[in-house]
């Protein structure tokens, strides 16, 4: 569960999430650890989006300013269950090729398998991007960016993502190709 305005640790306002496991046997969800940025600032609006599949988890920080300059570039985080600790320990943080202003990468991520989709909506005066990568053991292999073919400005591709194996959707909310605002999904 993402919470962008939890105040978790020092720094007020960064965010968080909370990871819940259902429990079978009392037959309800047991809160199981908190998960939070390993270095974060306030307002960076972590756990705005988050995505689970099996035991990775995935959580976007879309405001995250990048290098201190860049505002609202970005990141996304990736968790990994370790069972011997019974946590959720940070395994890595993917961030978008080239730095952008405005950027909002994180604003939507997804997670199947070993292959994780980042939304990027803001880049491109909000045409928008989308970041596929796969993760390999301690690295994450990017394979975009990728841009709508007939993208324009304020079309926001990337507000919303899902991804299934090696097939992902894309949602450009937007998109005025059928009318104003009407939206696009891109497959």
């Amino acid at each position: 569960v993402g919470a962008r305005y939890a105040s978790p640790g020092v720094v007020p306002m960064t965010g968080a999430a909370y990871v819940y496991r259902f429990d079978p046997v009392l037959s309800n969800w047991a809160y199981e650890d908190t998960l939070v940025p390993p270095a974060g600032g306030t307002m960076d609006s972590f756990g705005f989006s988050v995505a689970i599949d099996g035991e990775r988890i995935i959580v976007g920080s879309p405001q995250r300013d990048w290098f201190g300059a860049i505002a609202d570039g970005g990141v996304a985080h990736i968790y990994e269950w370790n069972a011997g600790l019974g946590t959720w320990p940070h395994r890595s943080t993917f961030t978008a090729n080239v730095a952008s202003v405005d950027a909002w990468f994180g604003y939507a991520v997804d997670i199947s398998g070993d292959w994780v989709l980042v939304g990027a909506p803001g880049e491109a005066t909000w045409r928008g991007t989308v970041y596929p990568a796969r993760l390999v053991p301690g690295s994450i292999l990017p394979y975009g960016p990728i841009r709508a073919v007939d993208g324009t400005a304020w079309d926001s591709f990337g507000e919303a993502v899902g991804i299934d194996g090696h097939d992902f959707a894309v949602g450009a909310p937007d998109d005025d190709d059928l009318g104003v605002h009407s939206g696009a999904a891109y497959r």
